[in-house]
């Protein structure tokens, strides 16, 4: 567990998604990576960042390609531990988003689509 983030991304993010069509880790775990790093998004947390998220970043970076390497090459042990780390990850990078998500929402999947994930209200969260 990575410490907390102590920002709040602006209310024009609520009731909308930051992935969707897919359950896979590893693309949830690029759109979140993808979100954080847009200059708006960063803009409003930078202050708050610590190396420990960094870090957090640049290993699940290095876990998506590694993953992607060990698919290419059938290195199916290696590929199935980095699966497992990544997942500790995307944990992680969740916990985050709910640290950031606007006031009077969470981070969640939607009610409606379980694979739509965003900083949902209680009308529209599963609330993981």
């Amino acid at each position: 567990m990575v410490a907390k983030l102590e920002s709040n991304i602006p209310k024009v993010f609520k009731n909308s998604y930051i992935s969707k069509g897919t359950l896979n880790t590893k693309m949830i775990s690029e759109n979140i990576l993808n979100f954080l790093s847009e200059d708006y998004v960063m803009e409003k947390i930078r202050f708050s960042i610590k190396n420990e998220h960094l870090e957090l970043f640049d290993r699940t970076k290095k876990l998506i390609r590694l993953i992607e390497l060990t698919e290419e090459l059938n290195y199916i042990d290696e590929m199935i531990d980095y699966k497992l780390e990544l997942r500790e990850c995307l944990n992680n990078l969740i916990d985050l988003m709910n640290d950031i998500a606007p006031k009077g929402t969470v981070f969640s999947s939607h009610v409606g689509d379980g694979s739509l994930l965003g900083f949902w209200t209680d009308k529209y969260s599963t609330n993981f």
